[in-house]
């Protein structure tokens, strides 16, 4: 668990930085991928206290088995040898894409050490983390978009922050996350369906309910968990 006051520390460290930052202009002299890191990303990194020589290492070697040497594009290392995080970088003036979230997953995959997936363009930084069969997540649990955030976006990249970070607290974070991202969908996906509603009015109880939406977020029934 991250001290109150040390995050409250960081969150006002990291806004002061980020008003200090002309970000307009950095985007505007990013016009391709190199541009793109050294005008955004890495400062981005240098913002959250990362030393680029030993915290983070560009092009790290990922060994995925039956291909010929491929390179992540970022790796955060923190000094060490494995990686818990690994970022894909694309250049400033593309959008994300899909194939682009299906390179990141396959680094991830065959990089067991990496618990996070970054995704970003220099301007939408998207944070993923691993199901339980090893894959990304199919969503971002956390978006930052430097040209266009708030105080709650800052709390979260706080947690990233080189003296703060702690990847069981970030897991922990992104596991409610999606937890109500899914509790959301479920409970939509039920109250658009007129037969479900219509027996629940006929239920006795409330549990009925709370089994549907728990069956919807892909869960076994109560009496199978």
């Amino acid at each position: 668990m991250i001290e109150s006051k040390k995050l409250s520390q960081a969150v006002r460290a990291i806004s002061k930085s980020l008003d200090n930052w002309n970000i307009k202009k950095a985007i505007e002299v990013s016009n391709d991928e190199t541009q793109t890191r050294s005008n955004l990303i890495n400062p981005l990194f240098d913002i959250l206290g990362y030393d680029q020589y030993n915290d983070y290492t560009h092009e790290f070697a990922a060994d995925i088995a039956g291909s010929r040497l491929r390179k992540v594009d970022m790796a955060i290392t923190l000094g060490k040898k494995a990686p818990i995080i690994l970022i894909e970088c694309k250049n400033a003036t593309s959008k994300l894409t899909k194939s682009n979230f299906r390179q990141l997953d396959e680094y991830c995959v065959n990089t067991p050490s990496a618990k996070i997936g970054v995704l970003t363009n220099g301007i939408l930084f998207k944070f993923y983390t691993k199901t339980s069969n090893n894959t990304l997540e199919a969503k971002p649990f956390f978006t930052f978009n430097l040209e266009e955030f708030a105080g709650a976006d800052i709390q979260m990249l706080a947690l990233f922050q080189r003296q703060l970070i702690d990847t069981k607290v970030i897991l922990e974070k992104a596991s409610e996350v999606y937890f109500l991202d899914k509790f959301d969908d479920a409970l939509f996906d039920i109250l658009k369906m007129p037969t479900k509603i219509k027996a629940l009015r006929n239920s006795p109880n409330h549990i009925a309910f709370l089994e549907i939406i728990f069956r919807n977020m892909g869960g076994k029934r109560f009496s199978e968990s």
